[in-house]
């Protein structure tokens, strides 16, 4: 069999052109959905090749959306150059378009990773009738009262430090201080609220999301990972917590169960080992 490589693909947006990767589903197996999925902060959209191929395989196909800033996106943040989640969730909005009008009917799953779950929360609360269910992997609140010991202490410090110096720097030196690469200073902001205050604001944006989250009638899948210090299963029940408790389905995994010792980032290469639970959950 010929191996199957992602394709670039780009859509001309609203005057900014939104970039991602699609794999398609194989020939000789059945399609049953799309897969749209929003990469953590500062993380390529190829990085999230292993799930794409792991998914394709299982009869979807697959959109990986390459966020503002990073990768194949021509857009670096900078001083002149700024975004926020707004404007995420806008080139979302153009990226599910387009999945709807060339698959149609097909049930369509918006997935994502640490920063890309909480902008698939953000977007069911905008456009619910738009998605068949929502995958989250690893995404938890950034809160202090989602972690415990040292994390707990230095999340009540470090979105203050980061908000800062994004103010200070015109956009933020994520590359410098260790944390989610070069962003857009709105970004930061967006992300500080609610690391400060464990409540989605984003900027010029009316919306209510928190709100609005509470009354999203869509099933939501969230999976988390025992010995992943960055989403532990106290900051991922925050942020489900805002959804109805009926239609969300949580599970923490263990090393035991998976097979290997999970991380925040390392669990996409083991995408292949995870899929039987994400079908089942999917199902």
């Amino acid at each position: 069999m010929q191996e199957r490589h992602l394709q670039e693909r780009h859509l001309k947006g609203n005057g900014i052109p939104v970039h991602f990767y699609e794999e398609s589903v194989p020939d000789d197996v059945e399609t049953v959905g799309v897969l749209v999925f929003n990469p953590a902060m500062g993380t390529k959209a190829r990085f999230y090749e292993p799930l794409a191929k792991a998914f394709s395989a299982a009869g979807y196909h697959v959109l990986l959306h390459e966020l503002r800033g990073n990768g194949i996106s021509p857009l670096r943040a900078s001083r002149r150059c700024d975004f926020g989640y707004k404007d995420l969730l806008q080139d979302l909005h153009y990226l599910i378009n387009e999945a709807k009008s060339r698959f149609g009917e097909l049930p369509l799953v918006l997935g994502g990773h640490s920063l890309g779950g909480q902008l698939s929360l953000l977007y069911s609360a905008q456009h619910p009738a738009n998605i068949s269910q929502i995958l989250l992997v690893a995404c938890g609140t950034p809160h202090w009262s989602g972690f415990r010991g040292k994390q707990k202490w230095l999340l009540k410090v470090v979105p203050y430090l980061f908000t800062s110096s994004a103010l200070a720097a015109g956009y933020f030196p994520g590359d410098r201080l260790g944390f989610g690469g070069i962003q857009g200073k709105t970004l930061i902001l967006d992300w500080g609220h609610l690391a400060k205050r464990n409540q989605f604001k984003v900027t010029d944006d009316e919306c209510d999301y928190e709100q609005a989250l509470a009354q999203v009638d869509v099933p939501v899948k969230a999976f988390c990972f025992v010995s992943d210090p960055y989403a532990p299963k106290a900051a991922v029940r925050k942020i489900v917590e805002k959804l109805p408790a009926d239609q969300v389905q949580l599970q923490c995994l263990t090393n035991e169960e998976i097979g290997f010792k999970a991380t925040h980032l390392n669990w996409v290469k083991h995408a292949e080992q995870l899929m039987p639970r994400f079908i089942q959950a999917l199902r």
